[in-house]
């Protein structure tokens, strides 16, 4: 007795689960290699498939295709939050929230001072940990600045952290990782 195999249907613009995944984790804002991720996650996609990428995935990332270029390119509109945004529409009355906002940034100027991935890494566990035991008291409001605080911060140290002059890191190598 032949059991029929059910026919599954995807709508036009399905785009399957593991490419969607790979696509949403890119970001150009912290990635040097954002760039090279695409292009290797485009050659195995069908014609299709590239068209729903771009239109549903890249598009609202403000990543575009260059044909002069013949490469992805980001295209900021002003629109992404950055710490001065976040820190001009915290209210007068989160005290609490715009002064740890304020010191936040001025943290920032120290991180441009560190030179080796320790010290950097601890800055960042530090500042983002205190962003995140920030006691809101269950204000939604003040929960969704200071989410924005928290991305605001992750953008801009990642900004400092790629155009430092000297190199904080070791490259690794398939040898050294044996070693």
């Amino acid at each position: 007795m032949d059991i029929p195999t059910p026919q599954i249907t995807v709508p036009d613009d399905y785009i399957p689960y593991p490419i969607r995944t790979q696509i949403n984790q890119i970001d150009p804002r912290l990635d040097v290699f954002w760039q090279d991720y695409l292009i290797e996650i485009f050659k195995n996609l069908r014609d299709h498939d590239r068209k729903n990428v771009v239109v549903q995935l890249l598009a609202p990332k403000k990543i575009f295709w260059n044909n002069e270029k013949k490469a992805f390119v980001y295209h900021p509109d002003g629109s992404e939050d950055n710490l001065s945004s976040v820190l001009a529409d915290i209210p007068p009355n989160a005290r609490h929230l715009k002064a740890f906002a304020v010191s936040a940034v001025r943290h920032l100027d120290s991180l441009r001072t560190y030179e080796h991935i320790e010290e950097i890494a601890d800055f960042l566990e530090n500042v983002l940990d205190k962003i995140q035991n920030l006691d809101i008291e269950n204000n939604l409001g003040q929960q969704v600045l200071k989410q924005r605080l928290y991305a605001a911060f992750i953008y801009a140290a990642g900004h400092i952290i790629r155009n430092k002059k000297t190199c904080c890191c070791r490259k690794t190598t398939a040898t050294s990782i044996r070693a």
